[in-house]
C-alpha cells in the first residue's frame, strides 16, 4: 500500500488528537547549571595594616562565624609558619595544629622581661644573704655604663629627630629612636633609685620593693605568654585543606561533610518551582543517585549571557566524585502534567 500525503496529513492530525485527549499525565523536568561549594569553609586570609583574619563561611545561610581579626604593633614583624606536614588536598581533623604567627615584637619583649627577672631575682638573694657591698659596687657599675648609654642614645635620636624632620627616615625610623632614648632614661632613673636604695640600709623595705617588681614582672610574662598562646592557629573544624593561589588568602578547611549546589536558574522556569519535587545533579552522567535537598531560593534576578537568571541553593550529602568548585548539570523534577502540556514546556510555548 503507498503511503500518500493524506495519509500523513490524517496520521499527523490524529497524534494531535491524541495528545489532546490522552488521560495519563507524565513528571515535567527542566535542566538547570550549578556550581558546588562546601557547605562550611574556614579560610585564613590577609587583612588591613598586615594583619591576619581568621573567619569561617557558612554556605548554607550566607553568615560570617568566628571572626578573628590577628593585630600587630607598628613596627612588629608577624611571620606565618604552616605545618610543613601539611599537604594541600588532606583529610584534617577539628583541633589540629595548622600554622603559628611569629610576632618578633613578643619574642624580644619576653626575653627582655624574663633578663630583668633574673636581675631583680639575683638582686634579692644578694641582699636578703647580706653581700650589700658587692651589689651597690655592681649597680654603680650598671649606673656607669646606663649614663654612657644613655648619651650615645640621646645622640642618635636627636640625629634621628633631624633627618624625620627632613623627611629623610619614615615615622616608624623615627618612633624607634624616640622609645630607645626613652627607655635609657627610664633606665638610668631605675638604677640610680636602686643604688639609693642599696646604700640607705633599709634591707627590708629593698627587699619588698624588688619582691613588687619580679611580682610585676611576672605579670607581664604571663600577659605576654597568653597573648602568643593565641597565635598557634589550630583548626576550627573537620575538612580538606588546600593551599590557595588566590591573592591574599593562605589556606582554606573546607567542610566535605555536605555540600552546597547554586544553581542558575532560567527566569521562565521560576513558575513551575511552586511544584518542585526533586533535585537531581549528574556526577559521570549519573542522575539518580546524586540527590539534593532545596534550602532556599533568592528572587534576585541576573543576566548571565543573554539569559535572565536567579539562583537558589540545594544541599547535598558527601560523596566521594564531588569537588569543591565543580559545575554539574541539575535536573529539577516539578508536578506530573498532560502530554499536550509537556510539549507545551518543553517546546517554551507561550500559552
Amino acid at each position: 500500500m503507498r503511503i500518500t500525503k493524506k495519509i500523513i496529513l490524517l496520521l499527523f492530525f490524529l497524534a494531535i488528537i491524541i495528545v489532546f485527549i490522552i488521560p495519563f499525565k507524565i513528571p515535567f523536568a527542566f535542566k538547570a547549571t550549578a556550581r558546588i561549594y562546601p557547605s562550611q569553609e574556614w579560610v585564613l586570609m590577609a587583612g588591613q595594616d598586615d594583619s591576619f583574619v581568621s573567619v569561617i563561611y557558612d554556605n548554607k545561610t550566607n553568615v560570617i562565624n568566628n571572626l578573628i581579626n590577628y593585630k600587630f604593633e607598628r613596627g612588629d614583624i608577624a611571620e606565618l609558619q604552616i605545618n610543613p606536614l601539611l599537604i594541600s588536598g588532606q583529610q584534617i581533623n577539628k583541633g589540629d595544629s595548622i600554622a603559628y604567627i611569629h610576632s618578633y615584637e613578643i619574642e624580644n619583649e619576653l626575653a627582655k622581661l624574663f633578663n630583668e627577672l633574673k636581675v631583680e631575682q639575683a638582686s634579692l638573694d644578694v641582699i636578703a644573704t647580706g653581700e650589700k657591698e658587692s651589689i651597690i659596687n655592681e649597680a654603680e657599675k650598671k649606673y656607669d655604663y646606663a649614663q654612657q648609654q644613655l648619651k650615645l642614645d640621646e645622640k642618635t635620636f636627636q640625629r634621628q629627630k633631624a633627618l624625620f624632620q627632613d623627611s629623610v627616615i619614615s615615622t616608624a625610623e623615627y618612633d624607634q629612636a624616640e622609645n630607645v632614648y626613652q627607655l635609657a632614661k627610664i633606665n638610668l632613673n631605675i638604677l640610680e633609685n636602686e643604688i639609693l636604695s642599696l646604700k640607705s640600709g633599709e634591707k627590708l623595705s629593698e627587699i619588698n620593693l624588688i619582691n613588687e617588681r619580679i611580682c610585676s614582672i611576672k605579670k607581664n610574662i604571663e600577659i605576654l605568654e597568653n597573648q602568643k598562646e593565641q597565635y598557634f592557629i589550630n583548626s576550627p573544624k573537620s575538612g580538606i585543606i588546600n593551599f590557595s593561589p588566590v591573592l591574599g588568602q593562605y589556606f582554606s578547611v573546607s567542610d566535605n561533610k555536605e555540600y552546597i549546589l547554586e544553581i542558575a536558574v532560567q527566569l521562565k522556569n521560576r513558575k513551575y518551582l511552586d511544584s518542585l519535587s526533586s533535585i537531581n545533579f549528574a556526577i559521570d552522567g549519573d542522575y539518580k543517585t546524586n540527590t539534593a535537598s532545596l534550602l532556599q531560593i533568592n528572587n534576585k534576578v541576573e543576566s548571565i549571557g543573554s539569559h535572565q537568571v536567579f539562583f537558589m541553593k540545594a544541599l547535598a550529602d558527601n560523596n566521594e566524585n564531588i569537588s569543591r568548585g565543580m559545575a554539574v548539570q541539575c535536573k529539577i523534577g516539578c508536578d506530573d502534567v498532560s502530554l499536550f502540556e509537556y510539549c507545551m514546556r518543553t517546546l517554551d510555548f507561550v500559552y
